[in-house]
């Protein structure tokens, strides 16, 4: 069991949640405004073999405002992809801080909460905004695919596949991601 003690931080009612290992380690990020903190904060996780381990708030990622947006970590916890509500964000993390490597500019204002998706072993996220789905490379951001998308989606572990569904159609469609 983790716990944290941290005031005014994100961990007390965060919204979005994603967590990876981290070398020897363990990676939390958090997005939401619980306790008046920051919109997005990167944490430690230290478990020991015997007790309770402990969450510790390393930094706020100020460059991604403080809006609530969904997040999602790489398998190896070194990129933070967020698809915030006017562009879609790739952090590479360090222990103190972030650098921010790509910020898209989306073609519309995002008026529903939007998805992600990240594979586990390839360097591509998928991101649904409405109802378009677009595969972009990490770190770089390019869009690999784009297709209209009225549903939820997630992307294989290897990053060859990506599967949406079809709200009210009673459908799931599979589609290959171009290399």
């Amino acid at each position: 069991m983790v716990r944290s003690d941290l005031p005014r931080t994100n961990l007390f009612s965060p919204h979005f949640i994603t967590v990876a290992t981290f070398g020897e380690g363990t990676r939390l990020v958090c997005s939401g405004r619980g306790g008046g903190g920051p919109g997005v904060e990167v944490c430690s996780v230290q478990t020991p073999k015997a007790g309770p381990g402990m969450i510790e708030r390393r930094y706020a990622i100020p460059q991604l405002g403080s809006r609530v947006m969904p997040i999602s970590l790489t398998a190896d916890g070194k990129y933070l992809i967020a698809n915030g509500p006017e562009r879609f964000f790739i952090a590479e993390l360090f222990n103190d801080h972030a650098e921010l490597i790509s910020a898209e500019r989306r073609l519309r204002r995002i008026t529903v909460v939007s998805t992600i998706d990240v594979a586990a072993n390839a360097p591509l996220a998928a991101c649904m905004e409405r109802d378009t789905m677009a595969v972009l490379s990490i770190p770089s951001g390019r869009s690999v695919l784009e297709f209209p998308s009225p549903g939820w989606m997630t992307l294989s572990p290897n990053g060859r596949l990506v599967a949406t569904t079809e709200w009210g159609r009673h459908s799931v469609r599979i589609y290959r991601v171009p290399r």
